[in-house]
């Protein structure tokens, strides 16, 4: 079975606009398979997706709260198309099975793809959430709370494969899924990956069942994700719809809730934490100034909007002092709210005010929970910062030789990359020095940052190391010899040309 080129052409589109994952910096091939699609899509349409082999995707430990992580995976390039094509293609299929919007129960990654790229439905779902939650506090006098333990890594392939018939999905398409994950898991048969986007409606698909579950036991509930809410009359209900709910993810899926998080809760205590977590609750009234002076100019949460098209009240607004009262409020808070504070900086990089740079770089270990979006909030302030990117390279630099960040990967791949993609951060001689030592991950973000700061003496001595990189690694070493002079680039890629095929040929020509 052939993927549609109607899919696939989508599948460019959503990769450009919402990237491969939102966990990584989006890797320059993007760039060159845009450039080159006529080719890229007459490979891609004779790739037999039920039987084709996918390649090793990249996996990092990423910090999701102050003590908790999640293991995240980036697929190859091309791979990550044909996966969104794939879930484009049953998308309608998967979303006509689940709850229907309107019922007011399952609120997570709602499938309704555009022209333009996006997947899901507007970022509404979470308010909605915890909006209709804390509606359903009035009318009842318990709640209970849960959610699924590692639910992510947990959802068994069964499962999918189940539900994929039950969707009407033809087996194909299940093929291509099963050998995708039992890639990505080296054979064992639970888990979807975590990071690329398409993966959210496969977890769905897989809760299709629990909602049915829930519903047939008469109550009224909520789901985000693994996140559930079901009202009761009693607590003694409660606890015996707990008894059931778990009997039934043990018998069908063998998975269980998490403890930790199950709790019984009096509605009039429930219902604060529900209002408490509506997005649009600013922790104070400087936010509320601050996200208003962006809403004036968009309601979407994805679209940039440019700082010279803000007006000096809107600047105002967005002033370095509010920004950084608002981020010290968020860090001083007793429990840290990084869900909001991750929903705050993407805010703040939707407009590219700078505001916010020197605070963060500071207090800089205290981000990390948020580091992703940390990451694009400097690329987007990048042209606006009037001080001294150079400063901030060195306090960097200084940040990633500490302990806490040499204990993890993530956290040096994420640092190294703003040297790569913010040219006057520099700092490039220091970078070199760490190329030994380094990960290949962190290797390649080194690469990229020495071609950005046209270190060509060092790059020239990466020649030799491209017979035997891995993927990743290789592209990256033809990409940034770009950087080479001219002759001495043209004379290598010309022995080069001769070895190279797929990705790597067009990126030989990118750069020629």
């Amino acid at each position: 079975m052939f993927l549609k080129e109607t899919s696939l052409n989508w599948a460019l589109r959503h990769v450009r606009k919402e990237g491969d994952t939102d966990l990584f910096p989006q890797p320059f091939e993007f760039d060159v398979i845009k450039k080159y699609w006529p080719s890229v899509l007459t490979e891609l349409k004779l790739v037999q997706i039920n039987a084709h082999t996918w390649k090793g995707p990249r996996r990092l430990m990423v910090p999701k709260s102050e003590f908790g992580f999640r293991a995240v995976c980036q697929l190859d390039p091309e791979d990550s198309i044909l996966f969104a094509a794939l879930v484009k293609e049953i998308g309608r299929s998967i979303e006509r099975k689940r709850s229907s919007p309107a019922d007011n129960t399952v609120f997570s990654y709602r499938f309704d793809p555009g022209p333009d790229g996006r997947l899901y439905a507007g970022n509404t779902g979470w308010e909605g959430f915890w909006q209709t939650s804390s509606s359903h506090c009035d009318d009842f006098p318990c709640a209970l709370v849960t959610d699924i333990s590692d639910f992510y890594n947990q959802i068994y392939h069964h499962t999918i494969e189940n539900q994929l018939n039950e969707c009407g999905v033809k087996r194909e398409y299940w093929f291509a899924l099963r050998n995708l994950f039992a890639n990505l898991t080296e054979g064992v048969s639970r888990g979807v990956p975590i990071g690329p986007h398409p993966a959210h409606l496969i977890a769905e698909m897989a809760m299709i069942p629990v909602d049915d579950f829930i519903k047939s036991m008469g109550v009224k509930f909520c789901r985000y994700v693994d996140d559930i809410h079901i009202f009761c009359e009693s607590e003694r209900v409660a606890r015996s719809i707990l008894y059931k709910l778990a009997d039934f993810l043990d018998k069908t899926q063998k998975i269980q809730l998490n403890r930790q998080k199950t709790q019984m809760l009096e509605t009039k205590q429930f219902k604060e934490t529900c209002d408490s977590n509506a997005v649009d609750k600013p922790i104070n009234d400087l936010e509320l100034e601050v996200l208003k002076a962006v809403r004036s100019h968009t309601k979407s949460p994805y679209e940039r909007v440019r700082m010279v098209k803000l007006s000096n009240a809107d600047l105002a607004k967005l002033s370095q002092a509010n920004i950084e009262s608002v981020l010290k409020d968020y860090l001083d808070a007793e429990d840290v709210d990084y869900i909001r504070l991750r929903w705050f900086i993407r805010r703040l990089a939707q407009v590219g005010v700078p505001g916010g740079v020197s605070f963060i770089v500071k207090r800089f270990d205290e981000f990390l929970p948020a580091i992703a979006e940390v990451g694009k909030y400097f690329e987007s302030a990048a042209p606006n910062f009037n001080g001294k990117w150079k400063d901030i390279g060195e306090d960097l630099i200084k940040l990633y030789d500490t302990d806490l960040v040499q204990a993890s990967e993530y956290l040096q791949v994420v640092i190294l990359s703003l040297f790569s993609r913010i040219k006057d951060l520099n700092h490039v001689n220091s970078l070199t020095k760490l190329y030994a030592q380094s990960s290949p991950m962190c290797q390649r973000k080194i690469m990229l940052a020495a071609a950005m700061a046209k270190a060509s003496a060092w790059l020239s001595t990466l020649k030799g190391a491209y017979k035997n990189a891995d993927p990743w690694s290789r592209r990256a070493i033809l990409y940034s010899l770009r950087a080479l002079p001219k002759d001495e680039k043209d004379f290598w890629l010309k022995s080069v040309k001769k070895r190279v095929d797929g990705l790597d040929a067009l990126i030989v020509d990118y750069i020629s």
